[in-house]
């Protein structure tokens, strides 16, 4: 069996993809990744898993683990499939098929909570929490199914420098979107709506699942090129595993990535427990989640077209290492709330408003790395390692489930603000290594832009 040496690495090549796209199709396609970010992205909040879920959950059980639970599960769902997945598709020319599968999964998973909430309206019982939990994990996994398909998808069909904007696009869609999802979230969680618990939880999944399904189904119609510099055939597991460790010894800016994306998670560590915070210890009515989401949209809004024309002037690094350093300023404004006696500050209460702002930064440092993190990778990844690339990526980076967890439980045992004053420390080991990532610069020509590392 071949082992996978230094040759591995060295003779793939680093150059953009942009000759495969054809040009025929990529207006197309590239309008079609738009409307499926901003279709999947916006509606999402519709049933969020930090603020909709969250207020959920602690009704149904007052479990701040289960809270923390569902936070470190999303990101498991995502990336847990990916490593097998990547070396399934790795030799296969064209990977969309992979994404009609998904489709099925996905909404199936919501069509089945929506179900259950239904049929058992009058008295949810008490299994439900753990149903609902395993629903929701089977539709996040089944976007982490897709996800190495998706970015490989994209990179064949969208050029190299238009993707910073295309993820602008995608996320300040999706923000016009959050944005009038809270107000429909304060609608429908206040008494004004009308709609009795947990019925109002039903109409805000319900709306999510068909507005979540448009988008999905966009992707469906993308035209995708076939591979050119797919392998021909796929490695044995075992001996596929030993590549994730390889390509992280011998690719610094691989590793730093990697690092990057734990000391990140660490630093937002705080923001599933906001809205706990403001129901529990505050005791805010729950139609202030809307409210949250109204103003963590509008942030974004403001700040997503920056992100993208940052990106496509400077390099996706630069969109990293301001996002780490926003990330900072989340666990010290929480930390704020925590620690400070209550007052009105034109007339709000002070914790809220730092709560608030504190989420604020969390949205916007996630956004800018959200725009930066996978365009970076694919501006690093060699060619017909992309997918490997990808799914080694996200399959390390699943330590960082357990953090919300385990944060969920440090805050029952100890209390906020020994976790959120740990976050601001994190959040400043995040902005020093982000900072020593390379410099990845492109020259524009006609098919796209060629990297240049500095």
């Amino acid at each position: 069996m071949e082992e996978p040496g230094s040759s591995t690495l060295e003779a793939a090549s680093r150059t953009s993809p942009d000759d495969i796209i054809d040009p025929r199709h990529e207006k197309r396609n590239y309008w079609l990744t738009v409307i499926n970010g901003i279709m999947t992205g916006g509606p999402s909040t519709l049933f969020d898993p930090n603020t909709v879920v969250a207020a959920f959950i602690i009704h149904l059980s007052g479990s701040q683990a289960l809270v923390g639970l569902v936070s470190g599960l999303v990101m498991l769902g995502h990336v847990w499939p990916q490593l097998f997945v990547a070396n399934w598709i790795e030799p296969k020319p064209k990977k969309l098929f992979v994404y009609h599968i998904s489709t099925v999964l996905r909404l199936a998973s919501l069509t089945t909570l929506g179900v259950l909430i239904w049929v058992f309206r009058d008295d949810l019982p008490g299994w439900f929490v753990y149903a609902m939990i395993g629903l929701l994990f089977a539709f996040w996994s089944a976007g982490g199914f897709s996800a190495v398909a998706w970015y490989d998808i994209l990179s064949k069909t969208v050029y190299s420098y238009k993707r910073p904007v295309l993820f602008a696009w995608r996320q300040t869609g999706a923000g016009i979107i959050a944005l009038l999802a809270g107000g429909v979230i304060t609608w429908a969680l206040s008494p004004r709506s009308g709609l009795r618990y947990p019925l109002n939880y039903l109409f805000l999944l319900s709306l999510m699942t068909v507005l979540i399904a448009i988008g999905i189904l966009c992707f469906n119609l993308v035209v995708e090129p076939a591979e050119t510099h797919a392998i021909k055939k796929r490695r044995p597991f075992r001996e596929y595993l030993r590549l994730g460790p390889q390509i992280m010894r011998e690719d610094h800016n691989y590793r730093r990535l990697f690092w990057g994306q734990i000391t990140f998670s660490l630093a937002v560590m705080n923001t599933p427990f906001l809205v706990p915070f403001l129901i529990k210890d505050i005791r805010v009515d729950d139609s202030i989640i809307g409210m949250l989401m109204v103003v963590a949209a509008i942030a974004d809004l403001l700040i997503n077209v920056y992100w993208g024309q940052l990106g496509s002037r400077k390099g996706n690094r630069a969109v990293l290492v301001l996002g780490s350093k926003l990330s900072a300023f989340s666990p010290a404004l929480a930390l704020g709330a925590v620690l400070l006696p209550r007052f009105a500050l034109f007339g709000v209460d002070i914790r809220i408003i730092l709560v608030a702002l504190s989420l604020v930064m969390s949205r916007i440092a996630g956004s800018g790395l959200g725009v930066g993190r996978m365009n970076y990778l694919l501006d690093v990844a060699p060619l017909g390692m992309r997918p490997s690339y990808m799914g080694f990526m996200n399959t390390f980076s699943a330590v960082s489930m357990i953090i919300p967890m385990t944060a969920g439980s440090a805050i029952q045992l100890v209390g906020y603000w020994p976790v959120f004053a740990l976050a601001v420390i994190f959040g400043i080991v995040c902005v020093r290594v982000t900072t020593n990532l390379d410099d990845v610069k492109f020259t524009s020509h006609p098919n796209g832009y060629r990297p240049e590392e500095s």
